[in-house]
């Protein structure tokens, strides 16, 4: 019952994914473009069955169709780089001392204000948790809100920090709430000093 719960949830995902790119592709967004975007997190995760914790670092991989300072839609990868290890409580049958954590799902970036550098963001994944013990591999599904803000350092890219809070549902009924704080490194192709206007005029100008 649950992994149906669990394929339901990945297929409805997916297929709103797919409804979002054909929208996007029969309007006229003339200042869009497809990017790359990756972010390095801390994480810091609490069990609710086994009142472990645990903490790490992560990778994950973001591409999508992008409005720049506007919105960002695409598909998120946490492709299992680093590790989280115990940082309190007795090793649980489930998860032991550490695991591996893979990800994917929708990713929905969005600067709420005309020329602020404010954003937002939203995604729902399936996760797939990779232990030491005996349960081996634990699939899931969650989501998770955050909020950042854009420094420009110079011309052509900027710093995003970003803090947000993810819930994961475990095909065990163990739920992992996760903090998380984040650096992104996005690069442009226009100047990012400049007015907005003049930015997205640019990234038409340039197609």
């Amino acid at each position: 019952m649950i992994w149906e719960r669990e394929y339901f949830l990945l297929h409805s995902v997916l297929n709103v994914f797919i409804a979002t790119l054909v929208f996007i592709f029969s309007w006229d967004c003339f200042s869009a473009q497809w990017a790359f975007r990756a972010r390095e997190n801390y994480e810091s995760v609490e069990t609710s069955k086994s009142s472990q914790s645990f903490s790490g670092l992560s990778s994950s991989i973001q591409f999508g169709y992008e409005e720049p300072f506007k919105y960002f839609y695409g598909i998120g990868i946490q492709p299992g780089l680093g590790r989280f290890t115990e940082s309190k409580g007795s090793p649980s049958f489930i998860l032991g001392e550490e695991f591996r954590l893979y990800q994917i799902g929708s990713d929905i970036k969005y600067f709420p204000m005309e020329d602020v550098r404010l954003f937002l963001r939203n995604t729902v994944f399936y996760s797939l948790v990779k232990t030491k013990t005996s349960v081996d591999n634990v699939g899931g599904v969650g989501g998770s809100v955050g909020v950042g803000w854009e420094f420009w350092l110079y011309d052509l890219f900027s710093l995003a920090p970003e803090a947000g809070f993810k819930l994961t549902h475990l095909r065990t009924d163990e739920t992992l709430s996760t903090f998380y704080i984040s650096l992104g490194l996005h690069f442009y192709h226009f100047k990012i000093n400049q007015p907005r206007h003049n930015q997205i005029d640019k990234v038409s100008s340039s197609k």
